[in-house]
């Protein structure tokens, strides 16, 4: 089963306080891909019609998809500063990996495929 949420500004405010994502996002089903981004990317484009072709998504794995396109957001500066300095990451889009509330893995431009990989080796 495959979840799709859009990480609030709210949430992304309380990651650049507390250093990090919470729980509430890192932790909301078995495992969950955390994905950064803009808008404009073209390959956040491609990304997006990658999750979208998981339909339903595998029947082996309860995957939250969290998205957060923070160009959009009124803390886009705020929290670009955040992601390349807390997470050492300069690239769009950026995914962090977690399972069972548990970094297991980051990566850029991740094909939905690959995603669900890594998350069933974790």
């Amino acid at each position: 089963m495959i979840t799709r949420i859009k990480i609030t500004d709210e949430q992304a405010r309380k990651a650049i306080v507390d250093n990090d994502f919470s729980s509430d996002i890192t932790a909301v089903s078995e495992a969950v891909a955390l994905i950064l981004t803009q808008r404009w990317c073209p390959q956040w484009t491609f990304m997006k019609l990658s999750i979208a072709g998981l339909k339903e998504g595998p029947e082996d794995l309860n995957l939250t998809v969290c998205i957060f396109e923070y160009d959009r957001s009124p803390l886009f500066n705020e929290f670009m500063k955040f992601k390349e300095s807390t997470y050492r990451n300069w690239e769009v889009p950026y995914v962090r990996l977690y399972r069972s509330g548990c970094f297991v893995g980051d990566g850029n431009a991740m094909p939905a495929g690959r995603m669900v990989k890594k998350l069933r080796k974790a």
